[in-house]
């Protein structure tokens, strides 16, 4: 999901640090950024939201596309 690494690197983290704030392995939130075998799993997606202090729907919202001109 893009907005997993999207949040993530608004707060400088690594995919480490969020591992460890989600009490997750690493794999598990390299899988879920890059959607790896379609949606995380819902304990996943609690736990990420957790970390970052949001709600999972917020983490699942859809984000608008950069626009490039």
């Amino acid at each position: 999901m893009k907005r997993i690494a999207q949040l993530r690197k608004e707060r400088g983290w690594s995919q480490q640090r969020l591992a460890t704030e989600a009490g997750l392995h690493v794999q598990t939130v390299s899988e879920a950024e890059r959607g790896y075998r379609g949606d995380p799993a819902p304990q996943t997606l609690e736990a990420i939201a957790g970390a970052f202090g949001v709600t999972v729907d917020e983490l699942a919202k859809p984000q608008p596309e950069a626009v490039t001109g």
